[in-house]
């Protein structure tokens, strides 16, 4: 169609978008003069060393004078116990302690025999000193490893002994490697396999471990939840008289009477000073609440009596077995990971039964190597994990072809690729590992937690990179790598653009899979390989549902690498996933010598999981793109033209949530001026945006009035040959003044001739 005016219209001036938010997570600096900070670091540290036998010695005797049943369980009623408000968000009792501090805690009361425990009840004072002693007995732990590295000179063997530690305290810190609804379900599709096995040797299913914790978490919220209900209308009570008898209404099995009560309280007594009283009294229920018999689990959960004592006994350490122990033992393989309860004899003490959960892939394999079903709990592990994955894949991708099991050869080799997803442009290539940490090989010496890591993290990096490498090879133009990519099931390896690749695990290997700089300066990794992000099964599946916008989970995976290569890491996946909905890792602005802290982003996220798993419907956490981002991510899915995933992840690449912002401003401006046909923009404008990044493309928007497509085509051709004078890779969108509905008409991508 013929222009009005009788001539083609140029683009109009650029407008460039520079980058100016600040970050939204913590950075520490990295020491300058790192021999100084190390010598500070050892010389606390041999103070708190000195102290550990003293203050070990103390919690021995704490549990010596006051009843250990009651303080374990009111400390872990106060330290761990979290509500959930309508919002999911949740409200801790108590900042001071974590699971792990709670865990010590059982260790130092299981060195003392049955008989030495004493008859006389827990009191405040006590709970109040071991909310305030205890993270110093953990510290101390930690500082006897710091001192044990003081006289490593070594560079290579100090890196070494610094990623081991890296490892040691992520075990014995992180717990939740997934939210407590999904391990339940995760870990009852891997393990129902070994029923058969289990109940032939233990006289119990591996099933049941996981149903009776799941009850058992379930019964003390209940519990907790009904002990706090009665004590909620006694702390509103107005007067004392009136507290006393919703103490004794909330309590109804008290002996006595509230008026009986009342007269032996002092007449100058504060209502303060009572309801202290009363609260302490009701902490006496604690260990109650906290004790399960098998009778009443089998009525919790319909299985057999017999088998829930058997399930119980097996997962049980009776006071005393822990006598003897080594302290060290203690922190680095605390034996109650792998036995988490406390066995009575009648009745068995769970004050913090979810742990059971947090380590049940250890307990489990510890149950099936005493059945002798190692090699069939392998299998389950693998086949669990290598569906689950392709069926996450396959959910979050939906318009791609995704396979599994993939078998390929290559220069008279067989290899095998656990999945493959090509759409568009773009190939995903993803590797499942099953493989388990084991406290002997993260104890161990050196070689032994290298093995681990070339097993579990480099090793599946490493075989998604070579077929990586025959693609480019096809792409080159080799005949035998285009021959394998045909046996493979990849088409057309000309036409991608873009490769990701993935490692997936069983078990939590963030700690590892965030270190990728340390490992290669330990030697670990190869200098010239770029390390697949790794993230557990849990963590995949949460960030497909979070991410369910198909770009935008690509674009996620594609710069996980990137953004472990760029900084020094301190966080889990979520805490990344919370990073990236506040930011789209555009973090071009920060510097790259300081430590990365992202602990805590993944609050939102928290949020959202827990109050489902408490039966609350709350709104899913999103990324922080604007209308007209989403409009047009939106729109790139709907059509599907050629490139359209390349053309979304640069535009998520192009700019954080405030630029996005001022983009829009921009936009509305260029409009007008486009319309008015200001000096300068009678061919229509151009609003840029230029990553600071140089690997990242501009993405340019070409304002016009055009009514003629051929040389609307042939303006926005100019835009981005304009563009490609100062990147390497650009997209323009096109967008009509009085179309403004839509979120562009053309949309296109192009690269500078090498």
């Amino acid at each position: 169609m013929p222009r009005s005016r009788g001539r083609r219209k140029k683009p109009g001036k650029t407008h460039q978008i520079r980058r100016s938010a600040g970050p939204v997570f913590q950075l520490l600096p990295v020491p300058t003069n790192r021999d100084m900070f190390r010598e500070r670091m050892s010389q606390a540290a041999e103070a708190h060393v000195a102290r550990l036998p003293k203050m070990f010695a103390a919690f021995q005797q704490l549990f010596r004078d006051h009843d250990p049943a009651g303080l374990i369980a009111s400390v872990a009623y106060y330290g761990l116990q979290r509500g959930i408000r309508e919002d999911g968000s949740t409200t801790p009792i108590s900042s001071k302690l974590e699971q792990h501090h709670v865990e010590l805690l059982q260790a130092v009361l299981l060195t003392l025999p049955y008989e030495e425990w004493p008859a006389a009840p827990s009191l405040p004072r006590a709970i109040d000193r071991v909310f305030n002693e205890l993270p110093e007995l953990s510290l101390a732990f930690l500082a006897q490893r710091i001192v044990a590295g003081k006289e490593i000179d070594d560079i290579q063997t100090r890196t070494i002994a610094a990623l081991q530690e890296r490892i040691r305290l992520h075990t014995h810190a992180v717990r939740n490697w997934g939210y407590f609804g999904d391990v339940v379900s995760i870990t009852r599709e891997i393990y129902s396999p070994l029923d058969t096995a289990f109940l032939a040797h233990h006289g119990f299913a591996a099933s049941d471990v996981i149903e009776l914790a799941r009850a058992m978490v379930a019964e003390i919220e209940r519990r907790s939840n009904a002990w706090f209900s009665a004590l909620r209308p006694v702390a509103n009570a107005k007067t004392i008289p009136e507290m006393l008898q919703r103490y004794y209404a909330g309590f109804p099995d008290l002996a006595g009477s509230a008026e009986g009560l009342a007269e032996r309280i002092p007449k100058e007594a504060r209502r303060e000073q009572v309801l202290a009283m009363l609260m302490g009294h009701a902490d006496l229920r604690h260990p109650e609440n906290a004790t399960f018999d098998a009778t009443s689990l089998a009525a919790l959960t319909g299985l057999d009596a017999g088998r829930v004592e058997k399930t119980l006994r097996a997962i049980a350490l009776r006071p005393g077995s822990l006598a003897g122990q080594k302290l060290e033992f203690l922190f680095l393989a605390n034996p109650v990971w792998l036995a988490p309860l406390i066995d009575l004899g009648g009745s068995f003490l769970a004050p913090m039964p979810q742990i059971v959960m947090s380590h049940i892939h250890a307990i489990l394999r510890r149950l099936a190597d005493e059945a002798g079903a190692l090699e069939p709990l392998d299998t389950a592990r693998n086949a669990y994990l290598e569906r689950r994955m392709v069926e996450a894949l396959s959910a979050a991708l939906p318009m791609a072809s995704v396979r599994s099991s993939v078998t390929w050869s290559f220069n008279g080799q067989r290899f095998e690729t656990d999945a493959i997803a090509q759409t568009d442009k773009l190939l995903l290539i993803a590797e499942a590992k099953a493989n388990h940490l084991t406290p002997q090989g993260l104890r161990g010496a050196p070689d032994r937690v290298k093995r681990h890591v070339r097993d579990m993290v480099v090793e599946p990096s490493l075989q998604s990179a070579r077929l990586e490498a025959i693609v480019r090879q096809a792409q080159a133009g080799s005949s035998d790598a285009l021959a394998t990519l045909a046996e493979a099931g990849i088409n057309e390896p000309g036409q991608i653009e873009r490769i990701i690749r993935l490692s997936v695990s069983l078990d939590d290997l963030s700690v590892l899979a965030s270190a990728e700089q340390e490992l290669r300066d330990a030697g670990w990794v190869p200098a010239d390989h770029e390390l697949a992000p790794m993230m557990n099964i849990a963590d995949l599946l949460a960030v497909a549902d979070i991410l369910d916008r198909p770009v935008v989970f690509l674009h996620y995976l594609a710069e996980r690498g990137p953004f472990q290569r760029a900084f020094e890491l301190f966080g889990d996946e979520l805490d990344f996933l919370g990073l990236y909905l506040q930011t789209g890792f555009n973090l071009g602005g920060v510097p790259q010598d300081m430590r990365l802290v992202p602990s805590g982003m993944s609050e939102a996220i928290d949020r959202y999981y827990d109050a489902r798993d408490a039966g609350k419907l709350i709104s899913k956490p999103r990324p922080r793109l604007s209308t007209y981002f989403l409009s047009i991510l939106d729109t790139l899915a709907l059509r599907q033209p050629s490139g359209w995933t390349l053309i979304g992840m640069h535009l998520l690449n192009a700019a954080d949530q405030d630029e996005q912002a001022r983009l829009a401003r921009m936009l509305e401006r260029a409009r007008k001026k486009v319309r008015r046909k200001t000096t300068g923009m009678e061919d229509g404008a151009v609003v840029s945006l230029k990553p600071p990044l140089e690997r990242k493309a501009s993405v340019a928007f070409y304002i016009h009035d055009h009514a003629d497509r051929a040389a609307l085509k042939q303006s926005v051709e100019e835009v981005a040959s304009k563009e490609l004078d100062a990147v390497a890779e650009c997209v323009v969108f096109a967008r009509h003044i009085d179309r403004w509905d839509e979120p562009y008409q053309i949309a296109a991508i192009a690269k500078a001739l090498s």
